[in-house]
């Protein structure tokens, strides 16, 4: 129970500190004088319109998952179970640092509606693999809309974003390299390992130890999905194709903000654009949501493109639409289903426990 209270108690003063720094943020911009001016100037009917878009950014979230579950296993997964999921997923992924926490707590519920481990994890790896293919895409398309220049004139987002992209490729490197030589892969990780304990950056022989049982895991994990994959291009080109469109209603978000302002000067594609190269550049930051990252991501972007007295309130609106709501939301779905699924077993004490918060045990 302590560790629980101790566990909410970070997740409230996390949630707490990226409010403080918007606030901060606020303050020290010396454009942004007047919020209620700025207020006034908003057309909701766009606000609306970046409403419909998280919504169908959710929507398609949970179609993602109900198409990999029931298209690449032998397992079936309606798409209201499907949706649930996928924003159990999206609520502990903006919890936790890197996002890492959505995926266990996605299998955990998967187990939950009668999904085999196994199966689950090959169902979020696959969609991991969706997922930093679409980054990459928007990326290389970001690039071509933006033009090198602009790109490159941004320096400190720029090395962010070519880190994000490097990040993805290894990752997908990895997997594929899986499928051709998974004993070289581990042999390699395994000499890595011991390198990180030789210059004392894994310290003991427990940790090393245990560093190469993750690795291994995580391989085998890999190795079983990609030889699927293998068979089955023609679904996992499907997939992408949802995974695209999923995160370009995420991107969407931002034009509509935009528009909200009554402004039109830069296009549809363009303000996509740019948000594609900021979502790249802070999608892998390692604090939960990419705190600070996003915020100061978004202010040295768009500072460029939105009214000096405005830039503020449009990172605010759009904080609120892509994560604040999403804590909300997901905060009210876990309690929810905790509290039917408690209901349902309170006579079958077999049954109860299933979902746990790895941060309480």
């Amino acid at each position: 129970m302590k560790k629980a209270a101790k566990t909410s108690v970070f997740r409230f003063a996390y949630i707490g500190i990226t409010v403080l720094v918007i606030v901060l943020i606020g303050i020290f911009d010396s454009n942004f004088q007047d919020m209620g001016k700025a207020l006034r100037q908003i057309n909701l009917a766009w606000i609306l319109g970046g409403v419909v878009c998280m919504v169908a950014y959710l929507l398609t979230d949970g179609w993602l998952l109900q198409y990999i579950t029931n298209n690449m296993t032998d397992d079936r997964l309606s798409f209201p179970k499907s949706l649930k999921i996928g924003i159990v997923g999206l609520y502990y992924s903006a919890l936790t640092p890197s996002s890492s926490g959505g995926q266990p707590f996605q299998i955990l519920y998967m187990k939950r509606e009668k999904i085999s481990v196994g199966a689950a994890t090959c169902v979020v790896l696959i969609k991991f693999v969706t997922f930093a293919s679409t980054v990459l895409i928007f990326f290389a398309l970001s690039w071509l809309v933006l033009g090198s220049s602009y790109i490159h004139s941004n320096t400190a987002v720029y090395w962010l974003a070519v880190t994000g992209c490097v990040l993805y490729v290894v990752a997908l490197t990895l997997f594929i390299l899986t499928v051709v030589n998974e004993t070289w892969v581990l042999r390699a990780g395994s000499s890595i390992i011991n390198f990180l304990h030789r210059a004392k950056i894994i310290k003991t022989v427990e940790k090393l130890e245990k560093a190469k049982n993750a690795f291994t895991k995580i391989i085998e994990d890999y190795n079983g999905t990609a030889k699927y994959l293998k068979n089955n291009i023609g679904k996992m080109v499907i997939a992408v194709f949802i995974s695209l469109v999923n995160i370009g209603f995420l991107f969407a978000v931002t034009f509509f903000i935009y528009r909200a302002f009554g402004l039109q000067q830069y296009t549809f594609i363009f303000i996509m654009a740019l948000q594609a190269f900021l979502y790249t550049a802070v999608s892998y930051f390692p604090l939960p949501g990419a705190a600070g990252a996003s915020e100061g991501g978004f202010y040295a972007i768009f500072s460029a493109f939105f009214p000096k007295d405005l830039v503020f309130m449009a990172l605010l609106i759009w904080r609120i639409m892509t994560y604040y709501i999403m804590l909300a939301l997901g905060s009210l779905v876990v309690v929810l289903d905790e509290f039917f699924s408690l209901r349902k077993n309170k006579n079958n004490p077999d049954t109860a426990g299933e979902i746990s918060d790895p941060g309480t045990e």
